[in-house]
């Protein structure tokens, strides 16, 4: 008897920790599979601070870099960023939400920017009182808009990618 009480002292501990509102932050490095055949596939790396919260892992603002192995084109997304598992509780399954905008350095030292999207399943690979470690399976888009340079007009197209991440979160 006195085992379970000290037990459920714990989870009743580890759950109010879990539904105080704190500071959190994370990164994650991830490669992102271009589906469009437009030979975009990248490696990328992201960080991100926010707050954690009963039932949202974490709300906040991110950064990234997408580097393709191909050809020199980069893309700097800066989103919002939102993890839930829409429950109270924590669990090993969660959804990881960005928006916002992507800063595209294209041939020709041409600079746009064009809509970020992201939504993907996460699973909670390991965690202790101060991190949690995660493997993220998602969808992301990535707009760019065709351009002028001097007399010829570059068509090129938004990107869709299969995207896979692993990361950290304290």
């Amino acid at each position: 008897m006195l085992v379970i009480s000290g037990l459920w002292a714990a989870a009743q501990e580890n759950l109010e920790d879990y539904n105080a509102t704190r500071f959190t932050w994370g990164a994650s490095f991830g490669s992102d599979i271009d589906l469009t055949g437009n030979d975009m596939s990248d490696v990328s790396l992201d960080a991100y601070f926010g707050v954690r919260m009963r039932g949202v892992q974490a709300l906040g603002l991110g950064i990234g870099i997408d580097v393709p192995v191909s050809n020199s084109w980069r893309s700097y997304p800066l989103y919002i960023i939102m993890r839930t598992n829409f429950r109270q509780r924590p669990s090993l399954c969660f959804l990881d939400l960005r928006a916002g905008a992507s800063v595209n350095l294209l041939e020709h030292d041409h600079k746009q920017t064009g809509t970020y999207a992201s939504c993907g399943l996460g699973f909670q690979l390991a965690s202790g009182r101060n991190f949690s470690s995660h493997l993220i399976l998602a969808y992301t888009f990535t707009g760019r808009n065709d351009y002028r340079h001097g007399e010829e007009y570059i068509k090129i197209d938004n990107l869709h990618m299969a995207t896979m991440r692993i990361g950290i979160s304290f």
